[in-house]
């Protein structure tokens, strides 16, 4: 969902993959309040990028995971427990149980729309999101109700092979711990060192050849 130049064509479904090392920045900060286990649902998820990390950070959690390509099926599959199929996360499954934790990068057309629907789905959810999610006159009612946990990411991910995105980041948390009304924390996650962010891109282009 990165932020591009106007003149550059943006990927369908707004399909970018996301860097693992977004995902170890949030984890370390959650990782106390988050369960590490029981059923997450990954419902926007690509090729299963964040799945892939976190399979190896908590390998307890069992995964639920929808996508819209049918392209991705044969490298989620073996990444999930449970494949609810391809299809539109928002049309195509009406009934969905209760999970634990929802994590996912969304198309960012579509945020609101995603976010509103895991609200109803699972009491912690988790989106990577541009700062500009949270400066919107269409979404100031929802967000005031609705406040998230920000954490911001200082370094801007790189979601394709060429330079990095032209905005800022940030993972927002929605827990049992929000209350209608109430405020969110803030907090500036730690920066990622440039070696640990260019082994992510040599292992981006391997995922895009296949």
């Amino acid at each position: 969902m990165p932020a591009t130049n106007k003149d550059k064509k943006r990927i369908e479904f707004d399909a970018y993959l996301t860097p693992p090392w977004c995902v170890d920045r949030v984890i370390e900060e959650l990782r106390d309040e988050l369960p590490m286990s029981g059923s997450w649902l990954e419902p926007c998820a690509g090729e299963g990028m964040i799945i892939r990390r976190l399979r190896e950070l908590a390998p307890e959690i069992k995964w639920s995971a929808i996508e819209i390509r049918a392209e991705c099926r044969d490298s989620l599959k073996p990444v999930v427990d449970r494949f609810l199929g391809i299809g539109d996360f928002l049309n195509d499954f009406p009934i969905l149980p209760q999970y634990d934790m929802i994590i996912t990068n969304p198309p960012y057309g579509q945020a609101e729309e995603v976010l509103r629907r895991c609200l109803e789905l699972s009491p912690r959810v988790l989106f990577l999101l541009r700062q500009s999610f949270l400066a919107s006159k269409t979404r100031c009612e929802f967000l005031r109700a609705n406040p998230p946990d920000i954490f911001t990411l200082p370094d801007r991910p790189k979601f394709t092979t060429e330079g990095s995105d032209m905005a800022e980041y940030n993972w927002c948390y929605w827990g049992p711990h929000r209350k209608l009304g109430g405020y969110g924390r803030a907090k500036v996650l730690d920066v990622t060192p440039l070696p640990e962010r260019q082994k992510w891109s040599k292992q981006m282009k391997g995922v895009m050849k296949r």
